[in-house]
């Protein structure tokens, strides 16, 4: 009878905590943690408002804060709660689009690697045709010539914020 002992590899704390923080769900959780801010804000900046419970009414009037500060169309901005929503749908469907760039990219070696075998001239043609339609909605809805949809604002935004998360991509640089 033959007997094989199994011997246990022994790792190091600092090894346990390396090979921890190598696994891609660590980062994952991480990016989520930092992205539900941006992404759950404007809308729970109007509950928050209509709640007005001390800590809440802080929270909000921050989030109101940055939102005015960040969006150009706020009197655009959704109803939720009888109160507008911190961000026009516009802006909020960019950043549902640069959350997307932010997810995918470290995760997603085929896309990454398809994006950079692309020529640098046709990927500036595939960003201004996303970024072209978000940027004339704008400017419409800005100079009060048409009011968009906010539902067509929200498909819109998307486009735009891939859009600029690609561009910041190539002009950051290739690592993230």
């Amino acid at each position: 009878m033959q007997v094989i002992a199994r011997s246990r590899t022994t790792r190091t704390r600092a090894q346990q905590r390396q090979h921890f923080r190598d696994n891609p769900l660590y980062r994952l959780r991480w990016r989520l943690f930092i992205l539900f801010f941006p992404l759950a804000g404007p809308f729970l900046a109007p509950l928050f408002t209509h709640i007005s419970i001390w800590p809440f009414g802080m929270i909000a009037s921050f989030v109101y804060f940055l939102g005015d500060t960040l969006c150009p169309l706020p009197q655009r901005a959704a109803l939720l709660a009888g109160y507008s929503t911190a961000v026009c749908p516009l802006c909020y469907g960019a950043l549902l689009g640069l959350t997307t760039i932010f997810l995918s990219f470290p995760f997603r070696p085929k896309v990454r690697q398809w994006w950079e075998y692309i020529p640098w001239l046709l990927q500036l043609i595939l960003i201004a045709s996303a970024l072209i339609p978000w940027l004339s909605d704008y400017v419409l809805n800005k100079t009060g010539w048409i009011f968009t949809p906010l539902w067509a604002m929200y498909l819109l935004g998307i486009p735009g914020g891939l859009a600029v998360g690609l561009l910041t991509y190539i002009v950051l640089g290739k690592e993230t």
